[in-house]
């Protein structure tokens, strides 16, 4: 029998989900919110061009 241990990220971690606007990362959002995450992180296309490297790497400094 394999032991699984479970390993668990903090309730307050800064977590930044692309695509929250869309199918899947809004149920992403969805489910971290009902698990208790409460620093989600997201941007819309027009907010951050997950492209432009400069503009991500703005984002991480400012807020993860």
């Amino acid at each position: 029998m394999l032991n699984k241990k479970r390993i668990g990220m903090e309730k307050s971690a800064k977590i930044y989900v692309a695509g929250h606007h869309g199918l899947v990362g809004s149920a992403i959002w969805k489910n971290l919110q009902e698990r208790g995450y409460t620093h989600l992180i997201g941007r819309s296309h027009k907010e951050l061009d997950l492209l432009d490297g400069v503009a991500v790497k703005r984002l991480s400094l400012i807020h993860i």
